[in-house]
């Protein structure tokens, strides 16, 4: 209940509105997703063929990530990460 003399208000409610995201600014980022999902399924791939054996996690994303984007990139990854020499390539 309003107390006596209280003015009565409206309010415009609105939906708030969507921006669209052009292709060409969204594009890198679901490139990269769609990258970064393609690696990790191929690593449970990896990871499912040992057995679900625990402790080969980084093994497991490193070869899924050389079979999928080649040897190199893979080799630059793991040396940035501090992995490089723990596991031959």
């Amino acid at each position: 209940m309003k107390p006596r003399g209280a003015k009565k208000t409206s309010r415009k409610t609105s939906k708030p509105r969507m921006r669209r995201v052009s292709s060409s600014k969204a594009g890198p980022h679901r490139q990269n997703d769609s990258l970064y999902y393609r690696i990790a399924q191929r690593a449970y791939e990896l990871y499912e063929q040992r057995g679900r054996q625990d402790g080969h996690e980084v093994d497991d994303w490193l070869q899924a990530e050389q079979e999928i984007l080649g040897g190199e990139r893979s080799v630059r990854m793991a040396t940035r990460l501090g992995y490089a020499g723990e596991r031959p390539l």
